[in-house]
């Protein structure tokens, strides 16, 4: 693109988004920001530039952990140096606040943390509240019996939870080995081209 059609491309895409950018600021979240860290440590390990890729992917993901695929990602296409520099910088961020809380006190809130997000925690397997959103509120509650706040029966057949729960990690296992459709190359090699990085 040349300058102009740059500026026209941002500017307008900025107007068609801003509608989108000011309900995830409204809704306290930070979809746009973690969006932002994928894309930007992405362009600077194709730069060469791998210790700011880190810094920025790692503060994703000590942030939320939803750019956690682009490490993986770091790996496939051989951006080793951007992918160690990504696990520094995610340990670095999460140490970081032990100079100001202390040690101990930073540890109880990491334990506290993982026990938050680990997907493999109990109550994390079958999600039946309203307002939950994923593969744990959508795929077990059609292959098992749930009790929640929605009285009518979802569910398409009646297995065990274990079978319910084997389900969904067969979902999410599809879900992962999906992305390779976008990658549609080998291994450890550079995207084709910055057409093809971009759609991946």
């Amino acid at each position: 693109l040349s300058r102009k059609q740059y500026y026209f491309w941002v500017i307008g895409s900025t107007l068609v988004l801003f509608r989108f950018i000011n309900d995830n600021v409204h809704m306290i979240q930070m979809t746009f920001f973690l969006l932002w860290t994928c894309m930007e440590s992405v362009a600077a390990a194709e730069k060469g530039k791998n210790w700011k890729a880190g810094a920025v992917l790692g503060l994703g993901i000590a942030i939320k952990t939803m750019p956690l695929p682009f490490l993986a990602y770091f790996l496939y296409r051989n951006k080793l140096k951007a992918g160690a520099a990504t696990i520094f910088f995610v340990a670095f961020y999460l140490l970081l606040p032990g100079l100001f809380l202390g040690f101990y006190k930073n540890a109880q809130l990491l334990q506290d943390w993982w026990g938050v997000i680990n997907p493999g925690n109990a109550e994390h397997s079958i999600e039946t509240d309203l307002g939950y959103h994923g593969l744990t509120a959508l795929v077990p509650v059609y292959f098992t019996e749930t009790v929640g706040t929605i009285p009518i029966p979802r569910n398409l057949v009646s297995w065990s939870p274990e079978r319910a729960i084997l389900m969904m990690n067969i979902a999410r296992f599809l879900l992962v080995l999906g992305t390779l459709f976008f990658l549609r190359t080998k291994p450890f090699s550079d995207a084709p081209s910055p057409a093809h990085r971009c759609r991946e």
